[in-house]
């Protein structure tokens, strides 16, 4: 659980911060760190869903679910490079896929019961 800290956020953190502290920040508990790696990361995340070519309701499904994952998986971050946006960007990925394959299923699944209701009508 996060806990909010009722000071002004430290402005500089965004830029002297490395993402592994913030996530191990996020981990404990410093809802600010996370407020932090967000905004560092939401425009390539956004930019990445829109690259994907998702509708915008689809950018803003795949945005959200991705820092929501990210919090979830803070603790499970191992840092591979100074940056955590590779990390974040395949979680986009994941999120992305898992979107498309609903997607195709609930198309397959319509025209099936289409059929399906056309057969009865007419038989």
């Amino acid at each position: 659980m996060l806990r909010r800290a009722w000071a002004l956020p430290d402005v500089g953190r965004a830029v002297n911060t490395s993402d592994s502290s913030l996530l191990a920040s996020t981990v404990v508990g410093d809802a600010d760190a996370f407020a932090t790696f967000y905004r560092r990361h939401v425009g390539a995340v956004t930019g990445f869903a829109v690259r994907l070519g998702a509708t915008s309701d689809d950018v803003a499904d795949t945005v959200s679910e991705t820092f929501t994952l990210a919090l979830a998986g803070a603790h499970r971050y191992v840092p591979m490079s100074d940056s955590a946006r590779p990390w974040l960007l395949g979680i986009a990925w994941r999120v992305a896929q898992h979107g498309y394959r609903r997607r195709a299923r609930q198309f397959r699944l319509r025209r099936k019961l289409g059929s399906a209701l056309r057969r009865a009508r007419s038989g």
